[in-house]
């Protein structure tokens, strides 16, 4: 979807405003070329993302403006006063490429608010929006314009609708780094079989949290009879359908999901549960753990850190640097997050993934006895 498209920084006054892109803009703004004077005097605090197109014209453009905010100006406030995709590319990703790169901007200079405004009759932008963690606050421009905030300073707001924004962006590439994985990446056979040595032979339903490109999907799907997945990107759910053509996959954030006690002989949450903040993890795994049988198992890991951390971040680890949230624990939370949270630990598995830089520990869990409700 987004294979060849590279966003670039362009200065404000090298913006080719002649551009096809921007006569929308100039119907919707008749004094569009006056607020161009205007704004060209504080050129120095605005900048372009640009998608190009072929022969050099724009699929995509957001015009950013720092030192405001909603409330007027702030050093920690962005403005997008522009967003546009040419009609022609809007099936092709770009508003996503241009939004994330907002984010990271956002995250390296430090901003608390990114906001933009839109116009009633534009609704298609505004559900973009909202789909993307931005939410409507209650005043309106004196053009009658609605304005849309997205609160950095409080990442738990909106981090599952940045992730789900990341990983739509990753999914190809988490495709195409699954036909070469690294020389320490464990195979997803092994951790498949992590969990399943530990369920009965008669167990049939396994639940993955999180699957990614499928291919540990693929995998549970040789253990179990019927194997489903929870997945919030819905181009990652897309590739790993495509791996794991088997498997029922639901998309949707998992919190916002919720199964009866006992249904899952297995639950297996790789790399997952530090994508939420710690108190909404804590609650995800008690629901782990209310959803396995008492004789089932879960399998969780993390990457282990020296301290302990929740924030936005860029993923740098992948070629797309995309902003997303990210909690880090030492291994003492990690267990703690689990043992306090309805699960009780039977084996630790550790990787070190060196060319990566991480090391990571897996715990293959019971649920607790106190924590079963009755199946």
């Amino acid at each position: 979807m987004t294979d060849g498209l590279h966003c670039e920084v362009v200065p404000f006054d090298q913006i080719d405003f002649s551009d096809p892109i921007f006569d929308s803009v100039r119907h919707d703004y008749p004094d569009h070329d006056e607020w161009y004077c205007r704004a060209n005097e504080t050129k120095d605090s605005r900048c372009a993302l640009v998608v190009r197109a072929s022969l050099s014209a724009y699929a995509g453009i957001a015009i950013l403006k720092y030192g405001e905010s909603p409330d007027g100006p702030s050093q920690t406030g962005l403005k997008i006063s522009t967003f546009k995709v040419a009609p022609q590319a809007q099936a092709q990703g770009i508003a996503d490429i241009l939004l994330s790169h907002v984010f990271e901007r956002a995250i390296e200079q430090q901003i608390d608010v990114v906001f933009t405004t839109v116009l009633p009759n534009h609704e298609d932008v505004s559900r973009y929006l909202e789909l993307r963690g931005f939410r409507r606050v209650a005043f309106e421009t004196r053009r009658g314009e609605r304005i849309y905030v997205a609160d950095i300073s409080h990442p738990e707001r909106i981090y599952s609708d940045l992730n789900r924004l990341a990983y739509d962006l990753l999914a190809d590439e988490y495709r195409n780094r699954s036909y070469s994985p690294g020389p320490t990446q464990e195979s997803p056979e092994y951790l498949a079989g992590l969990l399943a040595k530990h369920l009965l032979p008669s167990s049939r339903r396994v639940l993955e949290l999180g699957p990614g490109s499928g291919e540990v999907l693929n995998a549970l799907g040789k253990v179990a009879v019927d194997t489903v997945s929870v997945e919030i990107s819905p181009r990652m759910a897309m590739i790993a359908r495509q791996r794991a053509p088997n498997a029922l996959i639901l998309i949707g954030d998992i919190l916002n999901l919720d199964f009866p006690p006992g249904s899952f002989d297995g639950v297996y949450a790789g790399a997952f549960l530090h994508l939420f903040p710690q108190s909404e993890a804590a609650r995800l795994v008690r629901q782990i753990a209310r959803w396995t049988r008492s004789d089932g198992a879960v399998f969780v890991n993390t990457s282990i850190a020296d301290e302990f951390s929740e924030s936005l971040e860029l993923k740098a680890d992948y070629l797309h640097r995309v902003a997303r949230f990210r909690s880090r624990w030492t291994e003492d939370q990690f267990q703690r997050l689990v043992k306090s949270n309805g699960l009780s630990i039977i084996e630790r598995v550790t990787t070190d993934e060196r060319e990566r830089g991480k090391f990571w520990v897996a715990y293959l869990c019971k649920p607790s006895m106190q924590n079963q409700e009755i199946e």
